[in-house]
């Protein structure tokens, strides 16, 4: 079985460690990484395998929707069709 392979964005620890830790709860075997902001996301993005972005609308740098257009932009972080 495949494991879940998330990041969590968003620049309140508070939440991060919430949605983590419902994460963890259904899938315990889960990976789960953690990014505070936009360059955070690029950096993991760039070194791991994505299967889920839970994105936070209000970031430091951009609002959500513009990190996915961002995202959608670079070619090494284009995620697959659903």
């Amino acid at each position: 079985m495949t494991r879940l392979r998330a990041l969590i964005v968003d620049d309140d620890q508070f939440d991060r460690m919430l949605l983590k830790r419902y994460l963890k709860a259904i899938e315990p075997e889960s990976e789960i990484y953690e990014a505070e902001d936009g360059d955070q996301v690029f950096t993991i993005m760039k070194t791991k395998v994505i299967d889920c972005l839970f994105v936070d609308y209000r970031l430091p740098q951009w609002n959500g929707v513009e990190l996915f257009s961002i995202l959608r932009e670079q070619p090494s972080t284009t995620p697959a069709p659903l």
